[in-house]
C-alpha cells in the first residue's frame, strides 16, 4: 500500500513537473501585449467618474497609465513593455488559451486511451489461468451496491488518498 501511494504521489508530482514548463511555453505563445497609445505626456486624457479615458479611433476608451515600477513587476512575454498609456481590456496573458490547449490535448489522449481499451475475445484467458483457482478466489469477495460501498472504510481511505493527491498537486 505504501509503494502504491508513493508511486501515485510521484506520478502526480511528475505531471506537475512536466505541466509547469508546458503551461509557461503555451502562455508565452498566446500572450498579447495591450494596445499602447504612447507616453503619458503625449496622450490627452479625460477623467469621467474616476476613470481615465482617451480617444482611440474617434471613441473614448478607458485607459491606464503604467509606470516603470508597475511594468517592472511583469514577467514572461509581457515583460519589457514601455512606460505609458495602455487601453484597458486589450491584450492577454495567454492563460485562457494555454489551458484550453491543455484541455484539448488531455481530451485527445483520453479518447485515444478509451479507443485502445477492448473487451477480450470470447474464450480468451491469460497464460496459466485455471477456472478452479479463479472461482475459489472469487468466493472470498463480496459484491457491494454503490450506497453500501460508500460506507466502507476502503471508500474513505481511497478518497483520502485522492484528496491528498489533489492537495499535493496544488502545492506544486
Amino acid at each position: 500500500k505504501g509503494l502504491a501511494g508513493g508511486l501515485a504521489l510521484t506520478a502526480f508530482g511528475g505531471g506537475g513537473v512536466v505541466a509547469s514548463p508546458l503551461i509557461s511555453a503555451l502562455q508565452s505563445h498566446f500572450a498579447r501585449p495591450p494596445t499602447f497609445l504612447g507616453p503619458a505626456g503625449s496622450v490627452p486624457l479625460t477623467l469621467d467618474h474616476g476613470r481615465q479615458l482617451a480617444e482611440v479611433d474617434g471613441v473614448l476608451k478607458e485607459v491606464v497609465v503604467a509606470t516603470h515600477s508597475e511594468l517592472a513587476q511583469l514577467s514572461g512575454s509581457l515583460g519589457g513593455l514601455a512606460e505609458g498609456v495602455y487601453v484597458v481590456g486589450t491584450g492577454s496573458t495567454g492563460a485562457g488559451m494555454a489551458f484550453l490547449s491543455l484541455s484539448a490535448l488531455y481530451s485527445c489522449i483520453m479518447a485515444m486511451g478509451a479507443v485502445g481499451m477492448r473487451v477480450p475475445a470470447a474464450g480468451w484467458a491469460p497464460a496459466g489461468y485455471s477456472e478452479s483457482s479463479a472461482s475459489s478466489a472469487a468466493r472470498g469477495c463480496q459484491g457491494y451496491t454503490y450506497s453500501q460501498a460508500m460506507h466502507t472504510p476502503q471508500f474513505f481511505l481511497l478518497w483520502t488518498a485522492v484528496y491528498g493527491n489533489a492537495c499535493s498537486g496544488m502545492a506544486i
